[in-house]
């Protein structure tokens, strides 16, 4: 009888184990295919460049070359000097700091990567600057502080664009100190007091201007500079249009759990709708929406009728009452199948964070599904537009021309 009951409780154990092994099993099931979700998601996290084309260098092309935005940049080191200079004099120290010298990097071309908004190409200017911190009681200090200069040719699909400059700094590191600050242990009190006593400078406009259509950077390794193409100064009299049309219509608020089972938002929902077709945009006033309420947007469309582009980006945003994304997501085609033309429905996703649970050692980014937009597309393609000797106008579809 002893036997027996042993071999039932082993069993029962045996069972438990199972269920338990399952149970984990079954978690880490769920939590493989988040994460493939998830990373599958994160493979296009910003919507794409759409423009403008890359500036053919030529002999007569406008540019601005490193070493003139380099003496800029010197200018805005030495007002950040200043500015520390003067903080550490109003606050009675000791400690005064001088500039160094400013290096230049090579410019390249790159993208902004918006998440909720369009994006187009940049050129970036990359320079770093040296401030030496004197230090009457210790040993001096060294600050680098890595700037950009990003200039973008902003409205270029108006084929009236202008050249918008603005400095991007990066996070300064400090530098310095020796090993006997370290035994003493005061090294980073040293340095957090340099820190904390320091004016680090701001994303800031420059005074530079000018029309555009295409930005770069130059081909010649002996001349480093940013390059622009200004606008046409002379109308065609062949012009190639196309005609591409955007209309948001519904949105749908989706039941939305973490993987928890914990609800998303509030049962009720103060938000706004706001859409992109490429850069044109349009947004509702703020409404309220429960779980699996649809609302018609009456929304007015977003027509781009013959800019410059091959890509339509279609992006959707819920905001909050304070206007911040909480849900976003993007969808894209291309002019070879001709912008995907009829209804679509796209998932607007809201990022959350699951705190780590074994086997996860680090909180895990999960994005949930909240919102469904529905849109529609329409899309006229190329018409090919000339003028008579008469002054006829003579129009036709692209490759078929109408007498």
């Amino acid at each position: 009888m002893r036997n027996d009951c042993a071999y039932r409780f082993a069993a029962r154990s045996d069972s438990a184990e199972r269920r338990g092994a399952e149970k984990r099993f079954g978690l880490l099931l769920g939590l493989a295919a988040v994460v493939a979700l998830n990373a599958s998601l994160a493979t296009a996290s910003v919507p794409p460049p759409l423009g403008p084309a890359a500036t053919v260098q030529r002999s007569t092309t406008p540019n601005f070359s490193m070493e003139v935005l380099r003496r800029f940049v010197e200018g805005f080191a030495q007002q950040v000097v200043n500015d520390t200079n003067a903080s550490l004099a109003a606050d009675g120290k000791s400690t005064r700091v001088s500039r160094g010298a400013v290096t230049a990097g090579t410019p390249y071309r790159t993208f902004t990567q918006h998440v909720d908004r369009p994006n187009q190409f940049i050129a970036r200017a990359p320079f770093d600057i040296r401030i030496d911190v004197e230090i009457p009681w210790s040993f001096d200090r060294v600050i680098y502080i890595p700037v950009d200069i990003d200039v973008s040719c902003e409205g270029w699909w108006t084929s009236a664009g202008n050249l918008h400059f603005v400095s991007v700094p990066g996070p300064a590191s400090i530098e310095g100190g020796n090993i006997l600050e370290e035994v003493v242990g005061v090294r980073d009190i040293i340095t957090s007091r340099v820190r904390s006593s320091f004016t680090p400078p701001s994303s800031s406009e420059l005074p530079f201007g000018g029309n555009c259509a295409t930005i770069g950077v130059s081909s010649d390794p002996n001349f480093e500079a940013i390059i622009w193409s200004p606008p046409l100064a002379v109308k065609l009299t062949t012009v190639l249009k196309q005609r591409i049309e955007v209309a948001p219509l519904s949105l749908r608020r989706l039941p939305a759990q973490t993987i928890d089972g914990q609800p998303v938002g509030n049962p009720v929902e103060t938000v706004s709708l706001q859409s992109y077709a490429n850069f044109h945009a349009v947004e509702t006033p703020p409404f309220a929406m429960r779980e699996n309420d649809q609302i018609a947007l009456n929304l007015p469309s977003m027509l781009l009728d013959g800019e410059p582009t091959t890509i339509l980006a279609v992006i959707g945003n819920v905001r909050d009452s304070l206007l911040r994304t909480t849900s976003t997501s993007f969808d894209v085609s291309t002019q070879s199948i001709n912008y995907s033309p009829g209804m679509h429905t796209m998932t607007l996703y809201t990022e959350t964070w699951q705190p780590p649970k074994p086997p996860l050692k680090k909180p895990l980014k999960v994005l949930v599904p909240t919102y469904e937009l529905t849109y529609h597309v329409s899309y006229t393609p190329p018409v090919l537009h000339s003028f008579s000797r008469t002054g006829r106008v003579v129009s036709g579809t692209f490759g078929q021309m109408t007498p």
